[in-house]
């Protein structure tokens, strides 16, 4: 049974055909060029160099960005509620401190002798009954005020640094034991139901029934005519980023001048901004953050009303600020890396492809092909042929092992024939690069071609890459195969086909990475199983020794067959010069050595029968070289 006759229901074929077509991890076939995956120039590795660390520095720049989180993203806007929850005011969020100076600004020592202060918390609290009428409740309560201390009303630090210059004695404060069991409250606006409010009011000392130790008031008028009424009250800076809180706290000051013969209201309103903040690095975590913000001050004066003097009114804004703070996520630093990352990669590609492409097509091409130039090859053929050294000459295989041995020698011939071997690589490897004819273009030269100058080179470039795609045409691709195929059945017989269709892969040695391996490869090319792998992992000189072996026994033949014939019409002609000068040189060293061992026998009177020549072998091989 033939593999496509094998039975295979159609639900099964069916389903490993969608499991093939929805494998998201199937590994597509990956091609090369020039025995790499991928073709890399000078100027492309530079390109990468300096775009992975630009990259390096701005992933560096954001994961920091991300740690320190001084760049937020903020969304700021602002909306109006009603009825909302009272605002607790405690000694440890919220700094309240009323003073009276003179013109001078020196506090005023006069409490209870010359004026008054008084600070009342005031709610009100508009209701229905239940016959539909509206009810309003109006209470306030007093809040006793004392001289203020620094280690009792001023915890903070920041309290601490305001204040620590300032006569507290004669700064007056909400009484500590008050304001431990009860927290000034401001809550709502005028509209609402629920209304609470401070106000602070500064008075002419009046004696009453209650209290008789108010100075009289000509006294009054002649040592208080005017002055300046101060309260210092807590203030907050938004500062989105602060990586902790998003506010500072602060003290402000709002004061106003006094005078006997007039009567001051102040109205002061607070803000109340929220902020949420998301802390999270991979997931949401929000924070909620409220602060007071000082906002509006009006002032409005009036003659004398013989109740105060001052009296300043503080309640909420009905606007509230609303900040929405993120951070940077991880996933989301990792897309923008990816995305930037790709648009810089298009963006250099879109610059730098024809210079890179070209490179590559040059590279292809001088693979391929070789270029005729108006340069000729400055080489003498003759001196090459000469100075290629033959084992009678020079049996040392191993250069390295050659040059120590040299080096140890006091033999000044030595020293000599070592030196010319060594020019001898010199003129063989300079050789092999001159006959490779290849088209050769710098960066600079890269870029006067993409402009179109050097047309010369330009031609022959386009003309090698339109015969390199040509070649390249699935359809001429299937046309050769095909060919081939017909060449097997025309040239091998039934039964040379079917040994044909079996030989073996190729065979991998399990010691090809060796260090001397190299010395190997001559005895492993007997065999048949490792004659594919070698082949084409020879430098250029062990080719061109192999080259020369073959030429030479191919010469010998009395009679050359059509094919011997084609092969050496084929090849180079200056190769063909230098192997016809090598073989004159070897044929001349047998020459020399038959008269040699002829004057030897002559001298020794010995007989010395001959039977075959001397075995001449060059040392193309010993030349350690890298592949050109």
């Amino acid at each position: 049974m033939l593999k496509f006759q094998k039975p295979q229901t159609c639900q099964k074929h069916f389903i490993s055909q969608i499991i093939e077509r929805f494998d998201f991890f199937g590994m597509l076939p990956q091609f090369r060029i020039l025995k790499r995956q991928k073709f890399s120039t000078p100027l492309g590795q530079i390109l990468t160099l300096i775009i992975c660390s630009a990259y390096i520095y701005y992933i560096i720049h954001e994961i920091l960005d991300l740690t320190n989180r001084y760049n937020p993203r903020v969304v700021f806007s602002e909306f109006q509620p009603s009825n909302t929850s009272p605002m607790y005011l405690s000694k440890n969020n919220f700094t309240f401190a009323v003073t009276i100076a003179n013109l001078q600004l020196s506090s005023l020592q006069t409490l209870n002798k010359y004026f008054t202060l008084s600070a009342q918390n005031c709610l009100r609290k508009r209701t229905l009954n239940e016959e539909g009428i509206v009810q309003i409740d109006y209470n306030c309560s007093n809040i006793p005020l004392e001289p203020c201390q620094m280690d009792q009303h001023f915890q903070e630090q920041y309290q601490q640094e305001y204040f620590k210059k300032f006569k507290l004695q004669f700064m007056y404060c909400p009484s500590i034991k008050y304001w431990n069991e009860n927290n000034l409250q401001l809550q709502g606006y005028s509209q609402d139901d629920r209304f609470q409010f401070l106000t602070v009011t500064f008075s002419i000392c009046k004696n009453s029934t209650d209290y008789q130790g108010c100075a009289s008031l000509d006294e009054i008028n002649s040592n208080m005519q005017s002055g300046f009424f101060a309260l210092h009250l807590s203030d907050a800076l938004i500062q989105m980023n602060s990586p902790s809180k998003p506010y500072e706290d602060v003290i402000s000051i709002q004061y106003t001048q006094f005078s006997l013969s007039n009567s001051k209201s102040l109205h002061s309103t607070f803000k109340v901004t929220e902020t949420t903040t998301d802390y999270g690095i991979i997931r949401t975590n929000n924070i909620l953050d409220t602060a007071l913000q000082q906002s509006t001050i009006k002032e409005e004066s009036t003659p004398y009303n013989q109740q105060f003097l001052v009296q300043n009114s503080i309640f909420l804004e009905q606007r509230r600020s609303q900040y929405q703070r993120s951070y940077l996520k991880l996933y989301t630093l990792l897309g923008q890396m990816g995305g930037l990352w790709q648009i810089t990669i298009i963006f250099i590609n879109c610059l730098f492809y024809p210079i890179l492409f070209s490179s590559m097509n040059l590279a292809m091409a001088n693979k391929i092909f070789r270029f005729e130039s108006k340069e000729s090859l400055d080489f003498d053929i003759l001196s090459v042929a000469k100075s290629v050294p033959i084992n009678n000459q020079l049996n040392k295989s191993d250069i390295k092992e050659y040059q120590e041995d040299v080096l140890k020698s006091d033999n000044i011939q030595v020293r000599k024939s070592f030196a010319e071997f060594s020019k001898t690589q010199h003129e063989i490897k300079k050789f092999l690069r001159k006959k490779k004819c290849s088209l050769d273009f710098t960066l600079l030269d890269n870029i006067k071609f993409q402009f179109g100058c050097k047309k010369d080179k330009q031609r022959q470039l386009k003309y090698a890459m339109n015969k390199i795609i040509n070649k390249l045409d699935i359809c001429q691709l299937i046309t050769k195969f095909n060919e081939l195929d017909k060449l097997k059945h025309i040239l091998l017989n039934k039964d040379q086909l079917a040994l044909f269709n079996y030989i073996p892969k190729p065979m991998i040695p399990y010691d090809m990475f060796d260090d001397n391996f190299e010395k190997k490869i001559k005895e492993l090319e007997q065999k048949q199983e490792y004659k594919f792998i070698l082949e084409n992992e020879k430098p250029d000189v062990l080719r061109l020794d192999d080259a020369y072996e073959a030429y030479s026994r191919v010469i010998k033949k009395q009679e050359l067959s059509a094919i011997d014939e084609s092969i050496i019409q084929f090849m180079d002609d200056d190769i063909k010069r230098l192997f016809s000068r090598i073989y004159s040189n070897q044929l001349e060293m047998i020459c020399q050595n038959l008269q040699s061992s002829q004057v030897f026998m002559k001298n020794n009177t010995e007989r010395v029968e001959i039977q075959d020549e001397p075995h001449i072998q060059l040392v193309f091989g010993s030349i350690t070289s890298r592949q050109y």
